[in-house]
C-alpha cells in the first residue's frame, strides 16, 4: 500500500485524532494540550514544506513548540524563548537565505560567483 504524501491531510488527521481523543476525557491529554499539539505539527510542517525556506514559519514552529513544553510543564522565560528563536532567525539567514538567493549587477543580470552592490534575486 503507497502511503500519500500529502502533509495537509496528515496534520488534519493528526487533529481530528488528538481533538477527539481530548474530548473522550483522555487523562493524558487535555484540550490545551491537543491544541498545542495540533498547532506545532502543522507550523512545522508548513516550515518543513515550503520553498523557498522561511526563517519567519522556523520561527513559529518554535514558538508553538515552546507553547506545548509549557503544556507539558516546562516553562522558559521570555528571555529564553526569544534568544532561542533569535538563534533561529541567524542561522536560516546564512544558511537558509544567502544560498537561495543570487546576486545582480546594475543592469538587474544575475552574476554567478561574485558579491556585487545592489539587489538580489531568488533563484
Amino acid at each position: 500500500m503507497r502511503v500519500p504524501r500529502e502533509p495537509a491531510l496528515w496534520v488534519g488527521l493528526i487533529s481530528t485524532i488528538l481533538t477527539s481523543a481530548a474530548a473522550l476525557g483522555v487523562p493524558f491529554l487535555t484540550a490545551g494540550q491537543a491544541a498545542a499539539v495540533v498547532v506545532f505539527i502543522g507550523a512545522l510542517v508548513t516550515a518543513v514544506y515550503t520553498r523557498p525556506v522561511a526563517p519567519a514559519l522556523f520561527l513559529a514552529a518554535f514558538g508553538s513548540a515552546s507553547v506545548l513544553m509549557a503544556e507539558y510543564g516546562l516553562h522558559w522565560s521570555d528571555a529564553q524563548v526569544g534568544a532561542v528563536g533569535s538563534l533561529i532567525v541567524a542561522a536560516f539567514t546564512f544558511f537558509g537565505i544567502r544560498p537561495q538567493v543570487d546576486p545582480v549587477d546594475r543592469n538587474g543580470f544575475v552574476v554567478e560567483g561574485e558579491l556585487v552592490e545592489g539587489a538580489s534575486v531568488p533563484r
